[in-house]
């Protein structure tokens, strides 16, 4: 964000803030004082370590299946190790989760609670075109790629025909900022042929498990639900615990 959208964040007194890349160090004292709470979004232990540093709320812990911009590292792999890396302070997973059994494994690895994106992206009230919802629901396990060629960072989007011929031609993407003025063009071209198919359509592989349009509510139900069935009966129906004496 910009200096000036930061002061309209913290003039505004919102309640909570998440940061989605880079760090919210300049503002923290300021938005601290303000009673924001401070959400901050990691891809690696080192950014995990360097937000709880500045005083981050919670660390958002999103594994490489998420959509939009993301990182290398695998949710199963991640969220625990960031857990240990920065205790006390909360963790959040994020990446893959789309239902009850996602919110189940992350609990089960520590996080306190789960953020989710693509779920959400096909959501009766989610701002994007139909046509957007539609392929993520028409995309299955290996239909998203991650490509800088959107925004110039790495950004997993449902896979079309645009991002295979700029990952096949061995360009180099300009920085953020300037990849997007790069490609205005070709995006304004795109959108007046009517190809919605070759726009940025950010998503994760969770894509794959996602079969209709619905309300929000409906969604967060049955993730809840699913969870506390997986956790209050089947699972202590499949596995039996002993404590040690």
């Amino acid at each position: 964000m910009s200096d000036a959208q930061m002061e309209v964040v913290i003039e505004e007194k919102i309640a909570v803030f998440a940061s989605g890349l880079g760090s919210p160090a300049p503002w923290i004292d300021r938005l601290k004082a303000n009673g924001t709470k401070i959400l901050c979004l990691v891809g690696n232990v080192k950014n995990a370590k360097r937000v709880a540093g500045i005083g981050a709320d919670a660390v958002v812990a999103q594994g490489t299946e998420a959509g939009g911009h993301t990182g290398r590292i695998a949710t199963f792999a991640l969220v625990p190790q960031v857990i240990d890396a920065v205790a006390p302070t909360p963790v959040i997973a994020a990446g893959g989760i789309a239902d009850g059994r996602g919110l189940a494994a992350a609990l089960a690895l520590g996080a306190v609670g789960v953020w989710c994106g693509t779920a959400f992206l096909v959501a009766e009230e989610a701002n994007q075109p139909t046509t957007q919802k539609q392929r993520v629901l028409d995309a299955g396990d290996e239909d998203t790629k991650i490509t800088r060629l959107y925004s110039g960072k790495t950004m997993r989007n449902i896979n079309n025909p645009l991002i295979e011929a700029w990952e096949s031609s061995g360009l180099q993407a300009l920085p953020m900022g300037l990849q997007g003025l790069l490609i205005q063009d070709l995006v304004y071209s795109v959108r007046q042929s009517g190809r919605e198919d070759l726009l940025m359509n950010a998503a994760g592989q969770a894509s794959g498990m996602l079969t209709r349009i619905r309300p929000a509510a409906d969604i967060l139900h049955d993730m809840v639900a699913g969870a506390a069935e997986i956790l209050g009966r089947t699972l202590p129906a499949r596995v039996t615990a002993v404590p040690e004496a």
